[in-house]
């Protein structure tokens, strides 16, 4: 057995290293149960909301068909009940309204592309669009229009009223504020991006106001966006349908009075901020005051109960220590005397020991010689002649002594008398061996060590 090594104990000073736990190798055999539930519930759920999305286009699909016969069915109506010239009026308003849609429709598309507008909104822009140029066909009388009124200069009325429609709303800027055509790059001048959205350009306007630097703005009625600008003009073309107003007394100022205005602001800002920081550091500095003193009164006041708790330890400690020195020396004693004792048990057990000691070893040495005796006596009654087996499975071999080289020739069964031609010259291997006459070979005949016969000589 190979010695075990001692482990080494780590110094109070230095840390135990530890060595790195093995980490066991997951068995490849497939993905685990929960992950193959996993996947087939995600599988299940991509097939449902395919399900519903399907479902949900052949909802709409069926929606718009039900919608364009009901408008066609209301066509054919309206051209049964409706006079030639207001067949004529409708036509002529039907084809204005088309051609503003299609117009229309690339200035959302890019809306649209821009991530400014969303499908939805889109059609509600183009549905309150056609709305507005059917309204202005009515205050046109459009629709009560003679049977003398020719397609082409009627649509091209309609289309400088959908144009002026138009353009009134982009060029319409609040009070206090002129138009400008043009755009200013980027987004909000504040930070805001895309995110400053607003109901009506009056409320951009407010926002722009209320703010001591903002010159201009830029407000889609689109997407309701508007963009505060501290610039007082345009730099750029014309960008979709963003109306940009300035404002007439800052756009007015000079560089550096805008300069001053916001260096004003900014003034006005720190010394808030500085006021503000002030405020808190005073604020902070009354707290830990008073935290300080809080903390001094209760210091002082565990130092006293420390104090008195240190004076009854003393006291429990000296009381402690005379009765353990007490109780040592009662203990001392009577480890002394007990140890006394253990001496002379000690001393008497070992003259028990060595007595027994001696009668064992004599009694040995008397089983001994008699067992030489006996095993003598044996030896010498051992002559060729005639032997009985006592014991099964006899192995006879074709040499005397044990070697790698013997071979066992037979086995001899338990009262198999056979002839023994001639004994060994002493024991070998602990054994006296006998010659047998059939089957020629090797047996042992008694060992001497173990008391053991193997066969009895044949009396005649």
């Amino acid at each position: 057995r190979r010695p075990r090594r001692r482990r080494r104990r780590p110094s109070a000073g230095r840390p135990r290293s530890r060595r790195p736990r093995r980490r066991r190798s997951k068995p490849s055999g497939g993905r685990p149960r929960a992950a193959e539930e996993l996947a087939a519930k995600q599988a299940q759920a991509a097939k449902q909301a395919q399900a519903a999305k399907e479902a949900q286009v052949q909802a709409e699909r069926k929606a718009a068909e039900e919608q364009a016969a009901k408008e066609a069915k209301a066509r054919e109506e309206l051209q049964r009940t409706t006079s030639p010239e207001q067949q004529r009026a409708n036509e002529l308003a039907t084809q204005v309204a088309r051609e503003m849609r299609s117009k229309v429709e690339g200035v959302l598309e890019e809306y649209a592309r821009r991530e400014l507008l969303t499908p939805p909104l889109e059609k509600e822009v183009l549905d309150k669009l056609e709305a507005q140029v059917w309204q202005r066909a009515d205050d046109l009388a459009l629709r009560n229009a003679t049977v003398g009124i020719e397609p082409a200069p009627a649509s091209a009325e309609l289309r400088s009223v959908a144009a002026a429609e138009s353009g009134a709303g982009k060029s319409m800027c609040p009070d206090g504020f002129e138009h400008m055509s043009g755009n200013s790059p980027g987004w909000d001048h504040y930070g805001r991006g895309k995110s400053n959205l607003l109901d009506s350009i009056r409320q951009c306007s407010e926002d722009c106001a209320s703010r001591l630097d903002c010159v201009s703005f830029e407000y889609s009625a689109t997407s309701r966006i508007c963009n505060l600008n501290k610039v007082g003009s345009p730099t750029l073309g014309q960008d979709l349908d963003y109306t940009f107003c300035a404002h007439k007394e800052r756009s007015a100022m000079s560089t550096a009075e805008l300069a001053v205005v916001r260096q004003r602001i900014e003034t006005q800002q720190w010394e808030a901020q500085r006021r503000q920081r002030e405020e808190e550091a005073a604020k902070q500095k009354a707290e830990r005051a008073a935290q300080k003193a809080q903390m001094l009164a209760k210091k002082k006041m565990l130092e006293e109960e420390k104090k008195e708790e240190k004076m009854k330890q003393r006291e429990e400690e000296e009381a402690k220590r005379k009765a353990e020195e007490r109780e040592r020396q009662q203990q001392w004693q009577q480890q002394q005397e007990q140890e006394q004792e253990r001496k002379q048990e000690a001393l008497r057990a070992e003259q028990e020991r060595a007595e027994k000691a001696e009668m064992e070893r004599k009694e040995r040495e008397e089983a001994e010689k008699k067992k030489q005796e006996d095993a003598k006596k044996v030896l010498d009654d051992l002559t060729p002649g005639k032997y009985r087996i006592l014991l099964n499975d006899v192995p006879v071999s074709n040499k005397a002594g044990r070697s790698r080289h013997s071979i066992t020739l037979a086995h001899l069964a338990a009262g198999t008398e056979v002839n023994v031609v001639e004994l060994s010259s002493g024991l070998v291997d602990g054994r006296m061996r006998a010659k047998l006459e059939s089957p020629a070979g090797w047996i042992s005949l008694y060992h001497p060590g173990s008391n053991i016969r193997f066969a009895e000589k044949v009396k005649e």
